[in-house]
């Protein structure tokens, strides 16, 4: 199994993309609006991968993780099977995202292959090795050269323990 645990503010959207959203509609974007260039980048990664999702974002919080996987599919990205999420207290909380990071790969340790988090945050690897770890900005989100990093990560085994 390989794991993506995915944020998705400032991961699926960035700043340029709302600054044009904005512009082209006359108004914000929806709660739902994602950068549809980020969404394709990230099916690309999970088809190239073969991984599941894990969901870290605070969207969790009010939204259902099959609203998510609808949401992402609706803004082009494929390959999209989400399997789980980190619990809502850990989502809140200070350092939490990397705790229910750190608790999934635990709990799913005899079947892991390889896992990579994507946030533009770097305390959601704290717990975990920084290696793999794909830090979006706040200005682009999800890039090319991000996806690309994903992907190698995703094919890098981690080490088992003996």
């Amino acid at each position: 199994m390989r794991i993506l645990f995915l944020d998705i503010d400032q991961v699926l959207t960035g700043r340029r993309w709302a600054e044009r959203r904005f512009l082209e509609t006359g108004g914000g974007h929806g709660p739902d609006d994602l950068d549809p260039v980020c969404c394709r980048l990230l099916g690309q990664s999970l088809k190239a991968t073969g991984a599941v999702i894990v969901v870290t974002s605070t969207w969790r919080l009010n939204r259902s993780l099959g609203h998510i996987e609808r949401v992402l599919e609706d803004h082009g990205a494929t390959h999209v099977n989400i399997v789980g999420a980190i619990g809502a207290q850990r989502c809140q909380n200070p350092g939490g995202r990397a705790k229910g990071i750190v608790e999934w790969r635990t709990m799913v340790a005899a079947a892991l292959e390889s896992y990579a988090v994507v946030d533009d945050e770097p305390d959601a690897i704290d717990g975990s090795d920084p290696a793999r770890m794909v830090r979006t900005t706040h200005e682009h989100g999800l890039t090319q050269s991000c996806a690309s990093h994903l992907v190698k990560i995703l094919r890098t085994p981690i080490a088992k323990a003996k």
